[in-house]
């Protein structure tokens, strides 16, 4: 089985009732957990794609946050972020799982990997990293570029080096290389960005998680690929 992973990232614009409606129809779609982004919007001028009176309006508070973890807790789905503010440092501890970025642009990548080498974390990479060589229980994911297909070559290469079957966290536009992949391999971890199919665009900028997430109809076809 395939541990499928709804990515909702900030479809959700700030609200925490869409959150909540995102989550609930990626558990209905086939997702075993969601995930998004945990941050307080001034933190995201290190890392952000997009305008920071973007990050403004998506930013949540520690209690909606909170509470979106306890609320797919009461649905039947784990709910987790990845936590790029420090002073949001405290929600992990209130997650079942951890997802950490080496090599990306995200804060992790001073981390000590080495101190999360537990089942319940993910980490995600483009290319083998000689300080999470000793990585026995995380799951790896091999990180797509954005809107490429998996780069078959590349995924066989952490698999090597790992010495063991690897995820894949998918940034491409089309699905059927990934499921390709698994005919050759056992991909024991797909994270797959989801949105309601609104294409969002901020002062004159897409936003360009809405370019490779799947709607629930196809998320739920990846599901039923996958499984």
């Amino acid at each position: 089985m395939t541990f499928l992973i709804a990515e909702i990232s900030n479809h959700h614009l700030g609200s925490f009732e869409l959150a909540k409606k995102l989550i609930l129809e990626a558990k209905n779609c086939g997702a075993n957990a969601v995930k998004g982004q945990a941050f307080f919007a001034e933190d995201m001028l290190k890392w952000g794609t997009m305008p920071l009176s973007f990050y403004e309006k998506c930013a949540l508070s520690y209690d909606e946050y909170r509470d979106l973890i306890v609320y797919g807790d009461n649905i039947g789905i784990p709910v987790f972020f990845t936590i790029l503010s420090t002073g949001l440092r405290n929600l992990g501890a209130r997650q079942q799982y951890k997802k950490l970025h080496a090599g990306g642009a995200a804060n992790c990548r001073k981390e000590k990997f080495w101190h999360y080498d537990k089942e319940n974390v993910f980490i995600s990479m483009k290319e083998p990293r000689t300080d999470v060589k000793q990585i026995n229980k995380a799951k790896i994911l091999y990180a797509t570029e954005y809107m490429k297909d998996v780069d078959v070559e590349g995924y066989e290469n952490l698999r090597k080096f790992y010495g063991r079957d690897i995820g894949v966290s998918h940034h491409g536009v089309s699905t059927e290389n990934l499921i390709e992949l698994q005919k050759s391999y056992k991909i024991p971890v797909v994270e797959k960005h989801f949105f309601f199919g609104e294409k969002i665009e901020w002062e004159g900028k897409i936003y360009r998680d809405c370019l490779h997430s799947l709607t629930p109809y196809f998320f739920s076809q990846l599901a039923r690929a996958l499984n």
